[in-house]
């Protein structure tokens, strides 16, 4: 019985460990700081204070009260709703420190990313596109989003080329 004690006390510390580190990924495919893709905007509306924004044709950007990823400090977080489910966030943060930290964090969750550019870099893994630019005075732009809920996609991998022709995509 001792032994069953200390094995699952391991287990549950090995969970925790996991989950604090963002070594576990599952949020990662699933959604973006445990709000899961596909949510309905009624469900998230009050709890994250969201205020409309951009509105054109089914999709939809709210400002919320997000101002932290992970080490990073956030300017500005918009979370996107597409015939009203969320479907990506864009974030901004407001100097090279954070940016990095920010650009740190999305490569421990997806790995060393593709660089599209000095201060650019791209991550496509399942349905998810993540997509980072930082200016030269260092502010940084993120837009993460899940493919498989934009107007036009399915579910499979999409190319940078798909990806691009989002409206708020920045190369």
């Amino acid at each position: 019985m001792m032994h069953l004690k200390k094995t699952v006390w391991k287990i549950a510390g090995v969970v925790l460990f996991l989950s604090e580190t963002g070594i576990a990924t599952g949020q990662v495919a699933d959604g973006f700081l445990g709000i899961k893709w596909g949510t309905p905007l009624s469900q998230l509306q009050n709890s994250y204070e969201l205020v409309s924004g951009r509105i054109d044709g089914s999709y939809r950007r709210y400002s919320c009260k997000i101002r932290r990823v992970e080490d990073a400090e956030v300017n500005d977080c918009d979370l996107e709703f597409i015939a009203g489910k969320f479907a990506g966030v864009a974030l901004i943060t407001g100097d090279s420190e954070n940016s990095h930290r920010l650009l740190a964090y999305l490569q421990q969750l997806f790995g060393e990313g593709h660089r599209t550019d000095s201060r650019g870099y791209q991550w496509f893994s399942g349905r998810v596109h993540v997509a980072y630019d930082e200016t030269a005075s260092g502010e940084g732009f993120v837009y993460w989003y899940c493919h498989a809920l934009q107007p036009g996609q399915d579910v499979g991998p999409i190319s940078g080329d798909q990806a691009s022709a989002h409206p708020d995509y920045r190369p």
